[in-house]
């Protein structure tokens, strides 16, 4: 393995009975400041993808590795030491802060699970409650939060201020990758900016590596490096950030692209309309799983299973006519250019 690779997922699969929910999904995480986005549609598999790398869903086959050592054969204390070093930030944080604790408990609550308030904190020159009390209030203030909201509860912040103190709680044993799953999906534009900036911000002072599980593309750029598109728990697409947004090489993508909501009027692209909806993970349909809604399907896609492959440098796409995808080739009635493109 690279020796700038920290995560390195190979062939991940999830299955919650005959469902398969992620289906030989691959990814690799350099250390930090680094970002890749895992994008897609609701039920695309993102989120099991994350809570699979957390060992929160079993995997049912592949490999996981970080710093090169086995995460799905970790026990007791290494595992323990893996937790510590990767952390999540989950899509709701009313469902992920209990309402009955104020928010310094909450995260001082962390503190002790990892055995850190006991022995004091570095930094700090001072064991117990106190040095707890000290560093919640250094970590309220790192998510930009003023440090008397941790003597408040859950409901007396807003929705953006409770992202914040879960990202803030993620921060407080000092991790090396964050999973940041849809963190700004429930929230109004002004604190979806805020969250994005405080993650910007981060990456750098703390040389950060994550992975960011959205569906939207808008927020990307600047924020992740690599890009990897799910499809009913397969990989569709993976490449550079920029490279894939600017010239997709899978029909999907291209669709999803088509959606990003443009200010500029000269920017802004035509739409591209995928007919019916997402197949049922649990009866996916032969050959390509996107065929039944690709503008761009032929005979093949309906039979054959398109496997990963290189289309240009560090660009993989599983698509029978990924080479023509890009080269420009777009569904019918779309522009043979769309706005934004070279």
């Amino acid at each position: 393995m690279a020796d700038d690779i920290v995560l390195d997922v190979r062939d991940l699969r999830v299955n919650f009975g005959p469902v398969r929910a992620v289906d030989g999904v691959s990814l690799a995480i350099s250390r930090g400041p680094f970002g890749i986005a895992l994008v897609g549609e609701s039920g695309s598999g993102k989120t099991t993808v994350g809570r699979a790398i957390l060992r929160l869903v079993p995997a049912a086959g592949g490999t996981i590795a970080f710093d090169g050592q086995d995460v799905l054969g970790l026990r007791g204390p290494r595992l323990r030491a893996y937790r510590r070093a990767v952390q999540i930030v989950f899509q709701d944080a009313d469902n992920s802060l209990d309402p009955r604790m104020r928010i310094g408990a909450t995260i001082g609550e962390v503190l002790a699970a990892h055995g850190l308030a006991a022995h004091g904190l570095a930094g700090h020159g001072k064991a117990g409650r106190g040095a707890v009390a000290d560093r919640v209030a250094a970590l309220l203030a790192e998510a930009a939060l003023d440090p008397a909201l941790a003597s408040r509860y859950p409901h007396q912040l807003s929705g953006g201020q409770r992202q914040r103190v879960a990202i803030a709680r993620a921060l407080a044993v000092a991790p090396r990758l964050l999973v940041l799953d849809e963190p700004t999906s429930a929230l109004d534009v002004t604190a979806q900016a805020r969250i994005l900036a405080l993650v910007r911000r981060l990456r750098d002072e703390r040389q950060l590596a994550y992975l960011l599980i959205t569906h939207n593309l808008a927020i990307i750029p600047g924020l992740c490096e690599q890009m990897v598109v799910l499809y009913l728990g397969r990989v569709a697409e993976a490449g550079p950030t920029g490279e894939l947004l600017a010239r997709p090489a899978h029909p999907y993508t291209l669709a999803l692209r088509s959606a990003v909501p443009e200010v500029e009027a000269t920017s802004r692209r035509s739409r591209i309309i995928l007919p019916g909806d997402t197949p049922h993970a649990a009866a996916p349909p032969p050959g390509c799983p996107f065929h039944p809604r690709c503008p761009l399907a032929v005979e093949i896609c309906r039979t054959s299973v398109p496997q990963p492959r290189t289309v240009a440098p560090g660009r993989q796409v599983a698509c029978h006519r990924g080479d023509e995808v890009l080269s420009g080739l777009r569904p019918p009635g779309a522009p043979a250019q769309l706005a934004g493109e070279p």
